[in-house]
């Protein structure tokens, strides 16, 4: 997946609609449906969600490779501040609720709002 046909925040941006969307469909399903398109909702929301790895090659793509290890650390801080609070977050608001559609409505839009925020990708120039 590298940029040699340069398409990497292309691929990345259909990868965040997707979620956004299998999630809206998710959250509005959650349950109406039968344990079957559980299933298979699931599966491929796994599917989808694999594309989550291409920041992690974009960033050796955008950044001299002095820089791609800095570069990947603070990713991977910022990732791991994510997966610390969404939990905390998500759990208080089915406390608070008692409904877990909300819940996946706020995570389908986080991604919605990731998918806004991909536009705003940086050009580094090669020479930097």
């Amino acid at each position: 997946m590298a940029d040699r046909l340069n398409r990497h925040v292309a691929i990345f941006r259909y990868s965040q609609f997707l979620s956004f969307l299998l999630i809206a469909v998710f959250s509005l399903l959650i349950f109406k449906i039968s344990i079957i398109w559980t299933i298979i909702v699931s599966l491929t929301m796994g599917l989808v969600f694999g594309g989550m790895s291409l920041p992690y090659v974009i960033v050796l793509q955008l950044f001299p490779l002095e820089l791609a290890g800095t570069a990947n650390g603070i990713m991977n801080t910022f990732s791991f501040i994510g997966a610390l609070s969404i939990p905390v977050v998500l759990g208080a608001i089915i406390g608070y609720t008692g409904n877990f559609s909300f819940a996946f409505g706020v995570t389908a839009v986080c991604f919605f709002l990731a998918f806004i925020f991909s536009y705003n990708v940086l050009k580094i120039p090669k020479g930097y």
